[in-house]
């Protein structure tokens, strides 16, 4: 069954789509200057509803009026359906009503967690060595460290695990409280001497702990 399709939609008995407009329109608009180059524009937006095919939904602009029609047709879009990429705006009332429904509960992660004071566990005391004056500072964990030392904790993490070779920064060196470290090994690590005058590693902290 043939689709009833308007006299406008065709010219000498063939069906126009926009698109055809557009390539009839390239051949001579090269011509004229950008701020003045006609367009193929729809009356109605796609994204409102409107259709590509035939010539009642098109007109012509130039780019400029045709920028600034596109972006009235995307706001209107959006203030008739909310913005996905911002999500659903919630009413006031709706906000409220969640805050009220969440007082006095609390998520299972923190409950458990203070349940088994887990967080005093996961703070490792460590050791601060200095290499110039063989200070030793103890600290509650490497983060107190690096914040009161004014040092970057992935330094100060690497220096304790022993990644990229890493033994001391900054003229710091850091050990776990439960292991040992001789600074004189770390002074020899940075004059190039032998590696077996190396600081502590991982296994040898790990032993350590396990002995004590």
């Amino acid at each position: 069954m043939e689709t009833a399709v308007s006299k406008k939609s065709k010219f000498r008995g063939v069906e126009l789509h926009s698109r055809d407009i557009e390539l009839v329109m390239r051949r001579f608009r090269r011509l004229i200057p950008t701020e003045i180059r006609p367009e193929v524009d729809h009356v109605l937006a796609i994204v409102l509803g409107g259709t590509a095919l035939g010539l009642e939904n098109h007109q012509i602009l130039c780019a400029k009026c045709h920028k600034t029609k596109t972006k009235s047709d995307i706001k209107e879009k959006f203030s008739r359906n909310p913005n996905p990429r911002k999500g659903v705006a919630l009413s006031e009332e709706h906000v409220t009503a969640l805050s009220e429904a969440r007082k006095g509960q609390d998520s299972d992660v923190r409950k458990a967690s203070r349940e088994k004071n887990l967080y005093p566990i996961l703070r490792k005391p460590i050791v601060a060595i200095n290499l110039s004056t063989k200070q030793e500072i103890l600290f509650d964990s490497s983060e107190d460290a690096a914040k009161s030392l004014n040092l970057q904790i992935s330094n100060v993490s690497r220096v304790l695990s022993g990644k990229q070779n890493r033994k001391q920064h900054k003229g710091w060196t850091f050990r776990y409280q439960s292991s040992t470290l001789l600074v004189n090994e770390v002074d020899s690590e940075d004059s190039g001497q032998n590696e077996t005058d190396s600081s502590c590693t991982v296994d040898d902290k790990r032993s350590t702990d396990v002995s004590d």
